[in-house]
């Protein structure tokens, strides 16, 4: 587990083969799938009502902090 509240950097590598998902350079997932049509990145803040805790009630606004996001091609695709 890591702490999701700090500053991590998540990876894709999607190739025709399969998709590698990384948090930090450690690949935490691997799919033997690869879509092959046009993809899009969203990125959102989600409240689960049925987690919400009594003594501890959600802050509003809330606030999802993003440091850079980066996207490449590779070359011949």
């Amino acid at each position: 587990t890591f702490d999701a509240t700090e500053f991590h950097v998540y990876a894709v590598d999607w190739t025709p083969a399969g998709v590698d998902f990384f948090i930090d350079d450690a690949c935490v997932k691997s799919v033997q799938q690869s879509p092959d049509y046009p993809m899009q990145l969203m990125l959102a803040v989600y409240v689960f009502p049925d987690r919400i805790r009594p003594k501890h009630p959600p802050r509003y606004p809330h606030q999802f902090v993003v440091d850079y996001v980066r996207g490449y091609r590779a070359v011949g695709t």
